[in-house]
């Protein structure tokens, strides 16, 4: 009895064919861990970079300044409970009233900090980070002393001395969304600002999240 079987080339071809899948696909598979050990590499170069000021990095914010006041508050939609889901209802505000807020020479080395020790991004809109999440409030030596802190007052406001112009960033404590249920002892929001006193006190009317959210709707992680 007889039996077809694939002529030698063909086999040969297959063969072929077979190995170099495999050696194609090893090597696909090299070149991408590769890259992504050199990406890890080259992020963790960043990081220790940033982890520290760079030589003068600071100095524009240890000048003379003004006077900033200002006041701070977020609006955003209530929340109560429907069948199948929430709907929003009318606004609320919530102010930073009797907590922390900062103001941080907005700087590399800054945001990095944000992000490393407090989880916070500098976003257009600003950035709403919930209380459910355990943050240190403490900033590092390294650079602790070009940072402003002082405790909001009634209906949100806020004063800190001898700024010099620039770009800054304000971080604040505020009271948490009706929504939350009372969990939240308190969240986090950063925002961007620029002061421009020349000489002249500067007052900061930071509303976010307005009736039109004309400055950008505020993202809550």
């Amino acid at each position: 009895m007889n039996f077809d079987r694939p002529a030698l080339p063909a086999i040969s071809t297959m063969i072929l064919a077979a190995f170099l899948s495999t050696s194609l696909s090893g090597c696909v598979t090299g070149v991408v861990m590769a890259a992504a050990s050199l990406d890890r590499a080259r992020q963790e170069r960043q990081a220790q970079r940033l982890s520290q000021p760079a030589p003068g990095e600071y100095a524009w914010a240890t000048a003379p300044g003004v006077q900033v006041t200002g006041v701070f508050r977020l609006s955003t939609p209530k929340a109560r409970p429907v069948p199948g889901g929430v709907q929003n209802g009318p606004r609320e505000v919530l102010t930073c009233e009797g907590h922390r807020v900062r103001l941080i020479p907005d700087t590399p080395h800054s945001r990095f900090v944000l992000a490393d020790n407090f989880e916070l991004q500098v976003a257009p809109g600003g950035f709403w980070r919930n209380g459910f999440v355990a943050l240190e409030w403490e900033w590092p030596s390294v650079s602790a002393s070009v940072v402003r802190e002082t405790r909001c007052t009634t209906d949100g406001a806020f004063t800190f001395d001898n700024v010099p112009d620039g770009e800054w960033l304000i971080m604040a404590e505020i009271n948490p969304p009706s929504y939350d249920g009372g969990e939240s002892v308190t969240d986090t929001v950063l925002r961007a600002v620029t002061i421009q006193g020349r000489s002249r006190p500067v007052h900061l009317d930071i509303q976010i999240g307005g009736k039109d959210d004309v400055n950008g709707v505020i993202q809550r992680f």
